[in-house]
């Protein structure tokens, strides 16, 4: 049988609420229930560009601020598809995006580095693959890794590789890596 001094430390005093997304809702709410409205200064122009924009502007922008309130920055990917020559873009979640910040007292971009697991399939296997890209003002350099986000062994497996080069943009790109210390060799 317990003691009533063992009942007394076994209390569990917390209220669990959702208070955070309450609040993220109600922002979202404020800012976004209307798609917003595109005013460059000629009717033709905010014509074209809310066209430009599409259909699902409201709904990454309803995404892209519910990411900006849970982690304090949001980013946004755009490209133009040249096979329908138009505008496409999509939000990337913030924990995969590194931004390296230029030496300056402006706070610009030099690059930024985006990195994420792939599955690739070749015939009936699946591999998973880091895919790494770091993009600059005028270039963009793509990596194709195995292993996966936390692989402690796969720096010392590429510096293994010989049949790959190993260059120096590259290894920048791993030591910014989250790669754990821990090899669980012990």
């Amino acid at each position: 049988m317990l003691e009533t001094k063992d009942l007394l430390r076994k209390a569990d005093n917390r209220i669990p609420h959702n208070f955070h997304q309450l609040i993220t809702d109600e922002e979202v709410d404020y800012l976004l229930s209307y798609a917003p409205i595109v005013d460059i200064g000629e009717e033709e122009a905010n014509k074209a560009v809310t066209a430009a924009l599409g259909d699902n502007f409201l709904k990454i922008s309803r995404t892209l601020d519910v990411e900006a309130c849970n982690s304090g920055c949001a980013w946004l990917h755009y490209w133009v598809d040249v096979t329908k020559k138009s505008l496409v873009y999509a939000s990337v979640p913030s924990d995969q995006i590194i931004p390296i910040m230029a030496d300056s007292l402006e706070h610009k971009m030099d690059k930024l580095i985006r990195y994420y697991m792939i599955t690739k399939t070749e015939g009936a296997t699946k591999k998973k693959l880091h895919s790494r890209r770091i993009v600059g003002q005028l270039e963009m350099q793509y990596f194709l890794l195995p292993g996966d986000l936390n692989s402690a062994s796969l720096l010392r497996r590429r510096q293994r590789d010989e049949e790959r080069c190993f260059t120096c943009s590259d290894a920048f790109l791993l030591s910014l890596s989250p790669i754990t210390t821990d090899t669980g060799d012990a």
